[in-house]
């Protein structure tokens, strides 16, 4: 998706991201000769740099194959590599010309297999460049199974979706640009090269890969006593841990449950679930119910539904050194095709700047607080703030942007009950200049279960951005009245993106 400065607003200060695999690395699957634990550096939309594990590890030998297919029936077979970790993964090459081309390559896979695939084409999110979409079909291209425009979560334009297989045989996947996927005007040229990759999920083989030990062992980790737990992480260049975790829910009242300890320095915790169905990775619903449960596994610090389009936590506060347990349940009793999960679990050593703490601190635009590390694109001038704080019932923050001029689009994009946070009725109200206080409202937005607070033109805004009148300082307002019952934390997080006409 092009639209890069008005996504992935709300999940920021992630010290590993953690997307793994062949797209957005360093770490070439053909000619590494590293394996399993390599890492690599990418940027999120809040310029905090993340660290990239490569499941795929190093490779022998190089791919040849060159995609001039046009559809599944005539589709090439992608080339079997190894990497030195003597692990397989299946490779294809080639560009989309002229404009309006689509690929198709073909690959074969076991029953109960897990795989990922991945486009390795435009790492830095270079909006001149490759944006690539990609639909997993049946052999014969009758039924699609998934499709990944981005990754989850979202750092770049190369695409990345993760399966898990039900039937052996033939699958077919289909590249296409994104122009033409969203029904833009085509884009395509000689220098819109990509390599896609098949990685067969090995769980012994590669660090950071979990598999739901259910799969093995029934019921092995249904209870907070039985959680999962030693789970396999990656620390890449900090001491934040990642992980992926793969997961079944069997019929009935199944319940995962997993043990996670954050390590020294941890300021947040962040999970990403994978979407479900024909349109996300395949899953036929998805989970249910998403909690993380104190040390005592009874008090819930974080909660979400992910069927409310929820799809992870975002920089829930914990303490590092304490235990904590990530609950998955099933969102009913009923048993679809192909009932699985896929989970990304990261901590934080950052998070976006935090309000001043105190009595009356904040409480009015005139002592709102100011974003202390502003982020400025390069390439288009857009100023981004990123910002967070607590918000107890009845509380009321205000924030300031400085840097706003008549013309200049704003987006905005916070999240406090669709993150975690057990706050209710989370509103936030946009004023053009002091003198509008309290009465003038520029725009105005409330939280629900179902609908993030997203001012902007990407998927699913629940608003338009602001469109500035006035030149000079702009406040933004943030309060809650209620709360959602039996859930501990408090924390609510914004993305405001100021963008010249």
């Amino acid at each position: 998706m092009r639209t890069s400065h008005l996504l992935g607003l709300l999940v920021v200060g992630t010290a590993i991201a953690g997307i793994s695999g062949g797209c957005s690395s360093d770490t070439d699957p053909e000619t590494s000769t590293g394996g399993g634990g390599t890492s690599s550096s990418s940027t999120t939309s809040s310029g905090t740099t993340t660290t990239t594990p490569t499941s795929s590890g190093g490779g022998e030998g190089g791919s040849t194959s060159v995609d001039e297919s046009t559809s599944c029936a005539d589709a090439v077979a992608m080339e079997e590599l190894e990497n030195t970790l003597g692990g397989a993964f299946y490779e294809g090459t080639a560009i989309i010309n002229p404009a309006g081309d689509e690929d198709f390559f073909t690959f074969t896979a076991e029953a109960g297999q897990w795989i990922q695939l991945s486009t390795d084409a435009n790492p830095d999110d270079d909006t001149g460049m490759i944006d690539t979409v990609v639909t997993l079909y049946n052999a014969d291209g009758s039924s699609q199974l998934a499709e990944a425009d981005d990754q989850t979560p979202r750092i770049s334009t190369d695409s990345e979706l993760f399966f898990r297989v039900e039937t052996a045989g033939t699958y077919c996947a289909r590249v296409m640009e994104f122009s033409e996927w969203y029904g833009d005007t085509p884009e395509g040229d000689p220098s819109y090269s990509y390599r896609l990759i098949m990685l067969p999920i090995d769980f012994d083989l590669y660090d950071y890969h979990n598999e739901d030990s259910d799969a093995t062992t029934a019921g092995s980790n249904d209870t907070v006593g039985t959680a999962q737990d030693s789970l396999s992480v990656n620390t890449g260049d900090t001491s934040m841990v990642f992980t992926q975790l793969a997961g079944m829910l069997d019929p009935g009242d199944d319940v995962d449950v997993f043990e996670i300890i954050p390590p020294s320095n941890t300021l947040g915790l962040n999970t990403n679930f994978g979407p479900s169905g024909i349109d996300g990775y395949g899953s036929t619903t998805g989970p249910g119910i998403l909690n993380v449960l104190m040390a005592d596994g009874v008090t819930v610090l974080a909660q979400l539904d992910y069927q409310n389009g929820s799809d992870g936590f975002s920089q829930v506060p914990v303490t590092a050194g304490l235990t904590y347990y990530v609950w998955v349940e099933r969102p009913g009793t009923t048993m679809g095709a192909n009932d699985f999960y896929f989970m990304k679990y990261s901590t934080s050593d950052q998070l976006n700047t935090q309000e001043t703490t105190g009595p009356e601190v904040n409480e009015t635009h005139a002592n709102a607080d100011t974003d202390t590390n502003p982020q400025t694109d390069p390439n288009t001038g857009t100023v981004s703030h990123f910002l967070g704080g607590n918000m107890p019932i009845n509380d009321v923050d205000f924030w300031s942007f400085a840097d706003v001029t008549a013309g200049d689009q704003i987006a905005v994009a916070c999240s406090s009950q669709r993150a975690g946070s057990g706050v209710g009725d989370f509103t936030v109200d946009w004023f053009e200049q002091a003198s509008d206080i309290p009465g003038t409202v520029a725009q105005t937005d409330l939280e629900t279960a179902t609908q993030d607070i997203y001012w902007g033109t990407g998927a699913n805004p629940s608003k338009g951005p602001v469109t500035a009148t006035v030149t000079g300082t702009h406040y933004m307002r943030i309060s809650a009245t209620t709360d959602i019952s039996g859930v501990t934390s408090r924390h609510y997080l914004c993305g405001v993106h100021v963008m010249a006409p």
